[in-house]
């Protein structure tokens, strides 16, 4: 089943089942690494800054519902991002960045 974190002061992390996370941040600066799985993020806005970041690149946020996903298309890891509420910037490592609204689904590959 999935896992229930809190996150600081401001955010609930729902982890799927066998997802890998580490929380490298700090208080009120809270970025976590996402090596496996999906975690769907709910934060409080205003409250401080959060981000999360994968092989692939990095969503960061300021008050939303949004869901990371690595997940495999063959041979091959993506990233999804989709956001339920707010938005979101993602930067993907080669330095493109998307801002992403409520309802948008983005992957990255």
């Amino acid at each position: 089943s999935a896992r229930i974190l809190n996150i600081g002061s401001f955010a609930t992390i729902q982890a799927a089942p066998n997802s890998k996370i580490e929380n490298v941040g700090s208080s009120e600066q809270e970025h976590l690494l996402l090596t496996k799985g999906s975690v769907f993020c709910n934060v409080t806005s205003g409250a401080g800054e959060f981000s999360i970041e994968t092989s692939l690149g990095t969503v960061r946020v300021t008050g939303t519902k949004f869901e990371v996903a690595l997940e495999l298309k063959g041979d091959q890891k993506v990233m999804r991002i989709h956001v339920k509420e707010g938005s979101v910037i993602c930067t993907e490592k080669s330095g493109a960045g998307v801002k992403l609204d409520a309802g948008m689904t983005h992957v990255v590959s």
